[in-house]
């Protein structure tokens, strides 16, 4: 801040400030710091834009007190009033559906911490969030994070979870099945898309003409859950079709519910540009094996 004080010949006294004081302190210090986190610049970063132009900035201990005595608590008051608007809401439903996952500082095993959120299906807000951090708990962090955070929604905040929807993650499959057979435990599509889009990737050396059906099998899998109506059965049935669609057959009768596609009509020209997979074809086998996995039938069963 720059402070001018002037003096005129009659003794008259002005003063001025390059920012304004609130009880002696700098307002435009608070709101640059608050800026700085809210926007999510990093102070080095300001720093050294700051120092390229010549301009005085205030330093690193000075920042971190603005965030601790006044950026943190205002945040955290907005938070939990916030995260209690939400949890009111969500139990005035008939039902609660809780999608969670949790993500992690840094891939694989040398991850420190954990940050395990829990979004409400049909609002799509999110309800709370847990971190945990290696060392401070025992076992798995993405699990210890979840079961935290359940403890919290089921004890403190009286929520009935109804449904809770997770990655494939075999700690927490357990823990449900043993702690609280009465959540039902599905798993996301999003996980599942993810991991059938890394092993149709290994089609493309071998079984290129497989692979280029890639993009058409996911967004399948999409359209087999969003039409399934919950009926597990349905969904295999409906995402296994996929296998005669590529051979060029749209009515068959193996299934018991799902016995032909149920697209339009393909024409002529459709059917002469499509790249049809022969059913005694290597590529086809090697397809099938992927489409047929347990993992799909898993996932159904969920």
């Amino acid at each position: 801040m720059l402070a001018v004080q002037t003096i005129c010949e009659n003794r008259h006294i002005f003063k001025w400030t390059s920012q304004p004081l609130s009880d002696k302190r700098l307002v435009g210090n608070i709101l640059m710091g608050a800026a700085l986190t809210l926007s999510g610049v990093l102070f080095n970063q300001m720093k050294t834009f700051c120092s390229s132009l010549k301009l005085a900035f205030f330093s690193r201990t000075v920042y971190d007190k603005i965030i601790n005595n006044y950026t943190a608590p205002v945040v955290k008051l907005i938070w939990d009033q916030h995260r209690q608007n939400n949890i009111n809401e969500l139990k005035m439903g008939t039902s609660i559906w809780l999608a969670g996952d949790g993500q992690f500082d840094s891939p694989g095993f040398c991850a420190k911490y954990c940050t395990y959120s829990v979004m409400d299906v049909r609002s799509s807000k999110i309800i709370d969030f847990k971190i945990t951090q290696k060392g401070m708990v025992q076992g798995d962090l993405e699990k210890k994070a979840w079961e935290l955070l359940l403890q919290e929604l089921e004890k403190n905040d009286e929520c009935d979870i109804n449904v809770f929807l997770t990655d494939r993650h075999k700690g927490i499959r357990c823990y449900i099945r043993t702690h609280h057979p009465n959540i039902e435990h599905e798993f996301d599509v999003w996980h599942l898309s993810k991991s059938l889009t890394k092993r149709l990737k290994t089609l493309e050396k071998n079984h290129h003409s497989a692979f280029m059906w890639k993009t058409s099998i996911i967004n399948h899998l999409w359209w087999s859950a969003q039409t399934c109506d919950g009926n597990g059965t349905v969904l295999v049935e409906k995402f296994t079709s996929v296998l005669y669609h590529i051979s060029n057959i749209h009515q068959w009768n193996d299934n018991e519910q799902i016995k032909k596609c149920e697209h339009d009509p393909l024409t002529d020209e459709e059917i002469k540009n499509k790249l049809w997979i022969p059913k005694n074809s290597d590529s086809y086998f090697a397809l099938k094996k992927i489409i047929t996995a347990r993992f799909i039938e898993r996932f159904a069963s969920c």
